[in-house]
């Protein structure tokens, strides 16, 4: 799916134990909204979630391989989506038809551009963040409590679940109340434009650096174009407007999605876009990891980074500033 390192103690965990694990996940989902423990459909998405975050915990801790949480964040909005719309007691509203859409074509691009090669081959490595944090806490294998607890389970299990619960809970409103609701009005025309918007950003921007890179990779090492390195920094596209414009468009689907939830007047702009705003926090942050990164393998790349902004375009004063912040040594 991306970038892939190994610790020295990285375990293989076979496609039988991937598609078992998410089987169970899809599972626990049906159990959950069976037999519900709260009244609010809110908190039982919540429970759902986060038991089956530990569940594919479980696996990553026994086959020795975090990456295995890798698709859950995309996968999980879609079973919350089918699990509130299913218990629900009326049929769904046309904003609740069109998010479930808008929700099935995000996934959908993600799950055709980057194909989880656990469903076909297992899996042998892990996304480099994962050492890049053990590293940050001077460890150099995925041994021990300090590793399993604070950088597996919390930083690379927890956290990214809860991220995600935060733009897609006021949405859950939409999903459960059926037919109740404002009517469509043009705050939907801009949740629409927003959500397909950064779906298509994301789409074109990844195809556009697969050329790039398809281009600029010449050699005979093994493995796919995305996984292997580029010396070369991809300015073609959306990439001269924004050093990410993969994230920027995670973040425009996601806002479209919680302006529908604002639209259907369940959720109050504060509420809603709180989220949001923790969300252009946590790419933000994760775009300065990145860049730190190329730093180190791309010659050029501080050039880049005072000509591009990181993520949302704007200017390059405010941009430096919080490259400096995040990445003093930039």
């Amino acid at each position: 799916m991306g970038r892939e390192e190994r610790f020295p103690s990285t375990g293989y965990l076979p496609a039988h134990a991937c598609w078992l694990c998410y089987s169970l996940v899809a599972s626990v989902y049906v159990f959950v909204f069976s037999a519900p423990l709260h009244l609010d459909p809110w908190y039982t998405g919540l429970a759902a979630c986060l038991l089956t975050t530990l569940l594919v915990f479980c696996f990553a801790f026994a086959y020795r391989n975090t990456s295995i949480y890798d698709p859950y964040w995309c996968w999980y909005p879609l079973f919350s989506a089918f699990a509130w719309m299913a218990t629900a007691t009326s049929m769904p509203s046309a904003r609740g038809c069109y998010t479930l859409g808008l929700l099935l074509i995000w996934f959908m691009r993600y799950n055709v551009q980057w194909p989880w090669e656990g469903w076909t081959r297992g899996i042998c490595t892990e996304d480099w963040r994962y050492p890049m944090m053990a590293k940050q806490l001077g460890l150099s294998d995925s041994t021990g409590p300090i590793y399993w607890i604070l950088i597996s389970l919390l930083g690379s299990h927890i956290v990214p679940t809860l991220l995600v619960w935060f733009v897609l809970a006021p949405v859950q409103k939409i999903w459960t109340a059926g037919a109740l609701g404002h009517d469509l009005g043009l705050l939907d025309l801009l949740a629409l434009a927003a959500s397909l918007g950064g779906v298509a950003l994301q789409f074109v921007a990844d195809r556009t650096l697969h050329r790039f890179r398809a281009r600029s990779i010449r050699d005979d090492t093994e493995g796919s174009i995305e996984t292997r390195v580029c010396s070369k920094t991809c300015r073609e596209g959306p990439w001269g407007q924004s050093r990410h414009p993969n994230y920027l468009g995670e973040v425009m689907f996601w806002l479209g999605m919680d302006l529908a939830a604002i639209a259907d007047g369940w959720t109050s702009f504060v509420g809603s876009l709180s989220g949001i705003l923790i969300y252009i926090c946590f790419f933000r942050v994760s775009a300065s990891l990145m860049d730190k990164r190329s730093l180190r393998n791309r010659p050029g790349y501080a050039t880049v980074m005072k000509e591009v902004s990181a993520l949302v375009p704007c200017p390059m004063l405010i941009d430096r500033i919080i490259d400096w912040c995040l990445i003093p040594a930039a």
